[in-house]
């Protein structure tokens, strides 16, 4: 009876690790969750419109309405050229600001300070952050996923100690600054979290490293 199970339990493992798919640790991106202070930064997109003289347009929601003045010195990065696994940070300062009630968004037209980056062509994204002056004190946060969105729940993988596996969690964001997101429950400081896209395994409880 030890026998057959021991031999049951050894095949219910068996089959266990058989059904966790297998995800190559080169194809992921890992982020480290931390405890500290985080300024919170308003986001907007836009693109190149003129090469000479250099300008863009670019958009952001309401609140940006707020920090934006004509003259304001921002840096922007050129979202589309990735150097040494940085991106490229250009300055400007804005030169005309244009708010549509209707959308309730606010443009804005840049003017940048020298010359672009080699490569840059008129269409080329940027993107920009405004420091709001404000900053969540002694909260949980990290360098978010692409997808993620503030005041969501989410699904996203922790790497297991060993490396070898990582577990499927549930994580509450909160506010969102530029690249940086706020966890309000799901997360530690100290865990280790798979950033990159693992939509197509989010019905695994959980995977193997290889």
């Amino acid at each position: 009876m030890k026998t057959f199970v021991l031999t049951l339990i050894a095949l219910t493992t068996s089959l266990l690790q058989q059904s966790e798919p297998v995800v190559s640790k080169d194809s992921i991106s890992i982020h480290s969750v931390r405890r500290g202070n985080m300024r919170l930064r308003v986001i907007l997109g836009g693109a190149i419109t003129s090469i000479e003289p250099a300008t863009a347009i670019v958009s952001g929601p309401p609140g940006a309405a707020e920090l934006l003045r004509i003259g304001r010195a921002v840096n922007f990065e050129i979202q589309s050229r990735r150097i040494g696994g940085s991106l490229p940070v250009v300055s400007g300062k804005v030169t005309r600001i244009e708010s549509n009630n209707s959308t309730e968004s606010v443009r804005a037209e840049i003017d940048f300070v020298g010359s672009l980056p080699e490569g840059a062509a008129v269409g080329t994204r940027i993107g920009a952050l405004l420091d709001t002056g404000q900053e969540l004190r002694d909260i949980v946060f990290f360098d978010r996923p692409a997808d993620a969105r503030p005041d969501t729940d989410s699904i996203i993988f922790v790497i297991e100690p060993g490396d070898e596996y990582a577990k499927r969690v549930t994580v509450r964001y909160g506010k969102q600054s530029g690249a940086e997101m706020e966890i309000i429950t799901g997360l530690v400081p100290g865990d280790r979290v798979i950033v990159t896209d693992m939509s197509a395994w989010a019905a695994y409880p959980r995977v193997k490293l290889k």
